[in-house]
């Protein structure tokens, strides 16, 4: 009788204990570059970030070292990682942030293409936001284009 009464005292404890959630945290973040009209260049640097609150949350600096790999040509998708600059980012968290797509070129470049970011949450869900066809030109400057994330 007397296991059976802790028993009972040991699951009255777990019913009436607030249940505790594990709250999905960001794995990665990627972004393929859909390019339409015109290609990257080789050695245009591809410079994006998340900002929340004027902090970066990911950037991306990447894409101008190889000389055949790093040339997006037209009507070819390319994908890249963003690196996590804060960690433990929790789900929803993103939305209302800025995203920043930029480009470094050497010399003149433009470049247009289509944007869809990748979040992949600790539970292996994910969320995309497809962003509308951009065209970033430079004649050697740095050049960027932002939006308002959502849906992340």
């Amino acid at each position: 009788m007397r296991g059976l009464s802790k028993l009972l005292v040991g699951l009255a404890i777990c019913v009436l204990l607030p249940r505790v959630s594990t709250a999905q945290t960001i794995k990665s973040i990627s972004i393929a570059f859909a390019t339409t009209d015109d290609d990257k260049d080789w050695n245009s640097q591809v410079r994006d970030r998340i900002v929340c609150n004027n902090l970066n949350q990911a950037t991306l600096n990447c894409c101008s070292a190889d000389r055949n790999g790093d040339h997006w040509d037209n009507n070819s998708t390319h994908s890249a990682p963003m690196s996590l600059v804060v960690n433990n980012i929790q789900k929803g968290a993103l939305n209302g942030c800025t995203i920043y797509f930029g480009m470094a070129p050497v010399g003149h470049d433009t470049w247009i293409f289509i944007p869809t970011l990748t979040v992949t949450y600790t539970d292996g869900s994910q969320n995309q936001q497809t962003f509308a066809k951009l065209t970033l030109a430079s004649r050697g400057e740095y050049v960027e284009q932002s939006y308002t994330l959502s849906g992340l």
